[in-house]
């Protein structure tokens, strides 16, 4: 792959996240109009779909499903800190692609910009950190096959101190703006 095919792909990805926060529907209320249930309620509907590795608890992975030519993708997760000592997420790789970085969307002067992060993804002692679209996030490149909304595709985290672990990621439609909406769900 060409420098510039990575460029386009990087491009492509980073317009559809932007897109993705201009046509999704606000999280206080479904595409109907109609209020969506309140988080907590959601959230029990959905327990055990996360993995325990020493300290930490690390759940609502998922990722969005991509159109058949895409060579990139990201991977968005919530990793909670229980013990007295910061971990770090220092890689990530996964069969169904190249490459898996950390990645950071920032905005600067208005616009938004994606670099990798060196060093990792810290998680502080008792605390929580969320990677998720606009922000913090895994990012799949060289895609071997297309994402299929309703599918999972496993990855396999390293931590500094917990060392890898394996979590599935659930596969959400193309413009999903959360790990909470699936195809079969909409308008709850």
């Amino acid at each position: 792959m060409t420098l510039k095919q990575i460029t386009i792909a990087i491009l492509l990805v980073v317009v559809a996240l932007v897109l993705s926060f201009c046509i999704s529907p606000s999280e206080e209320s479904a595409p109907n109009g109609q209020a969506s249930k309140p988080a907590a309620q959601h959230d029990s509907a959905h327990k055990g779909h996360g993995v325990s590795a020493q300290n930490l608890e690390i759940s609502s992975a998922w990722t969005r499903a991509t159109v058949e030519s895409a060579k990139v993708g990201g991977g968005y997760i919530t990793i909670k800190n229980t013990g007295d000592e910061a971990d770090r997420l220092i890689a990530a790789s996964a069969d169904f692609t190249n490459g898996v970085e950390l990645h950071e969307m920032t905005l600067v002067d208005d616009v938004m910009r994606m670099r990798p992060l060196e060093g990792g993804i810290s998680i502080p002692a008792g605390g929580e950190v969320t990677l998720k679209p606009g922000g913090q996030h895994l990012m799949f490149i060289g895609l071997k096959q297309p994402l299929v909304e309703g599918g999972k595709v496993p990855v396999s985290l390293t931590f500094e101190k917990a060392g890898d672990v394996f979590i599935s990621f659930k596969i959400n439609g193309l413009a999903a703006k959360s790990a909470d909406e699936h195809g079969a769900h909409e308008g709850h």
